[in-house]
């Protein structure tokens, strides 16, 4: 399973887009979108959405689910249509964004999400209890799949090793593996701090950097490529064609679905391996009274081969989906989970 998870991920990565440039943030954006994206990972305020393609910008504005959502609205607009080189502007309720066309000259990206938060945050609702709405062309969802602790831990691990740094024990390593696939434990920790925050804590490329395991980083980071892949084949797709979808939908801002924890076979699999790994700990603890074994068997026990799998098929599917038909997800996660439920 492991060898044919990471051929799967190779093939993905060597049909990369060539047009990485045409839809690639501004280094400025990517710079306020990381800031944002890793403050709200650990539990601050969300990110303020936004991005651009094909000489539109959309800034993501909030309040307007709320009672003053016409004026917010109104607001955000006029302050907006003021600015220097804007040619128009909408308030698309649906995605809680206005979508801003310009020129050359027009405003950058930080002076319009500046503006917004500037007439926006008044009369919204708390910040830290709003959950925004992702879409496939804004900048914090390519960065926080871009941006993650595998890849910045590929060079750390073998580094570590050829200066033979101190190797943290493998129970650490088994702690965080164990409760990061077993899906109720890993539910409750989403519940308490969100998906994106719990991805932080549990992200098993920061356990293997400082266990200094190069390989099972490595596998790690090559999934992480695949998902990237796929967020990347989502923005182009959206790029093409969200000024259709634009001027096509319209109504009152959507409200996110609520969070379900899936239930598929890969679930019910992990739960049942979860459970016969933590008996088969206690026994060998019991026995050897060896830490080092009982993290060693907790690391093979653990069901990582059945989710990698399930992600990397998801994220080809998605990816194929984007290029192809231009069909867009909005809930990944979602997909990701129903192609684990799938009887083949």
């Amino acid at each position: 399973m492991g060898a044919a998870t990471v051929l799967g991920v190779g093939s993905v990565l060597l049909r990369a887009p060539s047009s990485v440039a045409a839809g690639s943030p501004s280094p400025r954006a990517v710079a306020r979108a990381a800031a944002g994206g890793l403050r709200e990972a650990a539990g601050g305020s969300p990110a303020r959405r936004f991005g651009s393609g094909s000489e539109r910008t959309w800034v993501e504005v909030r309040g307007l689910d709320g009672p003053q959502g016409p004026e917010v609205a109104d607001r955000v607009l006029s302050a907006v249509r003021t600015l220097p080189g804007v040619e128009a502007a909408d308030v698309h309720r649906p995605w809680s964004r206005i979508v801003v066309s310009a020129g050359p000259d027009g405003p950058s990206e930080e002076t319009l999400c500046r503006v917004v938060d500037d007439n926006d945050t008044a009369t919204a609702t708390k910040i830290s209890d709003h959950r925004p709405i992702d879409l496939p062309g804004d900048d914090v969802v390519l960065v926080a799949r871009a941006v993650g602790a595998a890849t910045v831990g590929l060079g750390v691990a073998p580094a570590g090793r050829f200066l033979r740094l101190p190797r943290l024990p493998t129970a650490l390593a088994s702690g965080v593996v164990s409760v990061d696939y077993q899906p109720r434990l890993r539910g409750w920790v989403e519940k308490a701090v969100g998906p994106g925050a719990t991805d932080l804590l549990f992200a098993t490329a920061t356990v293997y950097t400082l266990t200094l395991s190069p390989d099972s980083l490595a596998l790690d980071a090559a999934l992480r490529g695949a998902l990237v892949a796929e967020t990347w084949s989502a923005r182009r797709a959206w790029q093409r064609v969200e000024p259709a979808l634009h001027a096509a939908v319209d109504g009152p801002p959507a409200s996110l679905p609520p969070r379900v924890a899936p239930t598929g076979l890969v679930e019910r699999y992990a739960e049942r391996a979860g459970l016969a790994g933590l008996v088969g700990d206690v026994a060998l603890g019991a026995v050897t009274r060896n830490p080092a074994s009982i993290g060693i068997a907790t690391l093979v026990a653990a069901p990582k081969a059945t989710r990698s799998a399930r992600e990397l098929f998801a994220a080809t599917l998605g990816r194929g989906l984007a290029d192809r038909h231009d069909v867009l997800p909005l809930h990944p996660r979602r997909c990701a989970a129903w192609t684990g439920s799938m009887r083949w």
